[in-house]
């Protein structure tokens, strides 16, 4: 239940920011991770640098960016 909360004050958090910013972005829950995604690589650093957990969440969460992976076509 707690997990279910946080994650919802996550979501909600994430959709203000995308809104004051008009950015759009994918996401997608794998286990206890929600992870967002960007079409336009510069919107990482937008989103490293003004995005603000809320409390509440903070003590429970954390965030990292992660290189999207590329692979060759052969």
């Amino acid at each position: 239940m707690g997990a279910q909360y946080v994650n919802w004050q996550i979501r909600q958090k994430l959709e203000e920011w995308a809104e004051r910013y008009n950015v759009e972005y994918t996401t997608k829950n794998i286990k206890y991770t929600l992870r967002v995604t960007f079409e336009d690589e510069s919107l990482y650093s937008l989103f490293a640098l003004t995005f603000i957990l809320p409390k509440e969440a903070g003590s429970y969460t954390d965030y990292r960016l992660i290189e999207t992976l590329q692979f060759d076509r052969y």
